[in-house]
């Protein structure tokens, strides 16, 4: 599985896909995610370039859920919130 769709009652639908499509080839988790005013935006939990960065990376995705997919996402909320009250 390289990717999960959660439903969040705060955030709205979250997309988490495990993935190295960053400009280091990286092992990452990256959450996205479409906060009011923003369009779709994405934050990241990347993860050092060997073989115990990418289990650790496979380990982290297979227990994500959706507590962890709204704490990753929560920082796009917070700015998006800022930005529309014009604190950005």
């Amino acid at each position: 599985m390289f990717a999960k769709i959660f439903e969040s009652k705060e955030y709205g639908q979250l997309c988490a896909i495990s993935s190295s499509e960053n400009d280091e080839n990286k092992p990452e988790i990256r959450v996205f995610a479409e906060p009011d005013g923003l369009g779709v935006c994405s934050s990241a939990i990347m993860f050092e370039e060997s073989d115990s960065g990418w289990s650790r990376r496979d380990t982290g995705f297979s227990k994500l859920d959706l507590t962890a997919a709204e704490a990753i996402a929560k920082p796009l909320f917070d700015f998006a919130a800022g930005m529309n009250k014009g604190e950005g």
